[in-house]
């Protein structure tokens, strides 16, 4: 999870909503991940990869 450049991943919720506050105006770039069940995990780590190198 990421707001611009700033990582999220390990973050509490206080945290990302201060970081998505203080972002400046504009477009803002967010990165949004959602828990999956651990028999899907390979198949959305691969989705996940994906976006990266999609936007990177």
């Amino acid at each position: 999870m990421f707001v611009n450049d700033e990582d999220l991943s390990n973050s509490t919720l206080d945290r990302a909503v201060a970081v998505l506050k203080a972002a400046p105006q504009g477009i803002v770039r967010l990165g949004i991940a959602k828990p999956v069940p651990i028999d899907q995990g390979g198949f959305s780590l691969k989705i996940y990869d994906w976006f990266l190198r999609s936007i990177g």
